[in-house]
C-alpha cells in the first residue's frame, strides 16, 4: 500500500495560498471533484470523479487525530464511473458525498490542496507522499515544516474527513 502523512486545516488566511504558490515546483492545477463514499467494514472507500480525467476508486485507512496522521491507500483507475457508482451503491450502499473545487500546488513530495468544499467552506490539506525508504516520522517532520512555512496553526487543524464534517452538519441542524 502507498502511504502518506496528511494534515487538514481550516483555511484562515488568503496569504497561505500565495505562500504555497511562491514555494511550488509545478504550475497550479484547478479542478472539480466529487467523492462518493460507500459502506465498508474496514477503512474508507470512495469513488473520485474529477473533471478532465478518469475516475478513481480509492480505498484507504487513516489515523484520526488533529495533527499529521498516517494514511495508507490503494488507487484503481475506473473507466466507467457511472456504472461503478451504481454497482457500489447497490452492493455497499452510499454513505456520503463530497463536492469540492481543488486548487493543487506541489512542493517536492508534498501535495498542497486548497479545497473549497460545498456546504463546508475552505480548507488546506497537506499530503506528504512517502517513498518506501521514508519513515512515518520523516513525513511528520516534512508536514510540520510545511505547516510553519504556510502559517497553518495547530488551532486550525481538524481530525475529521470532509464527509464526516458533512454528516455532523446534517445531524446537528
Amino acid at each position: 500500500m502507498a502511504k502518506n502523512i496528511e494534515i487538514k486545516a481550516r483555511q484562515t488566511d488568503a496569504q497561505q495560498f500565495e505562500k504555497a504558490g511562491e514555494l511550488a515546483d509545478q504550475p497550479l492545477s484547478v479542478f472539480d471533484q466529487m467523492d462518493v463514499f460507500f459502506g465498508t467494514r474496514f477503512g474508507m472507500l470512495k469513488l473520485r470523479i474529477q473533471t478532465d480525467t478518469k475516475a478513481h476508486l480509492i480505498a484507504y485507512q487513516r489515523e484520526t487525530c488533529d495533527g499529521p496522521k498516517l494514511s495508507s491507500y490503494e488507487i484503481a483507475e475506473v473507466e466507467d464511473a457511472e456504472t461503478m457508482e451504481r454497482v457500489l451503491r447497490q452492493s455497499l450502499g452510499c454513505t456520503g458525498r463530497v463536492e469540492k473545487t481543488r486548487r493543487l500546488w506541489i512542493i517536492g513530495q508534498t501535495r498542497i490542496h486548497f479545497d473549497e468544499v460545498k456546504g463546508l467552506g475552505n480548507f488546506i490539506e497537506l499530503e506528504v507522499v512517502l517513498d518506501e525508504r521514508q519513515s512515518q516520522e520523516d513525513g511528520h517532520t516534512i508536514a510540520r515544516q510545511m505547516m510553519r512555512q504556510l502559517d497553518i496553526k495547530e488551532l486550525d487543524l481538524i481530525s475529521e474527513s470532509y464527509v464526516d464534517l458533512i454528516r455532523q452538519m446534517n445531524t446537528n441542524p
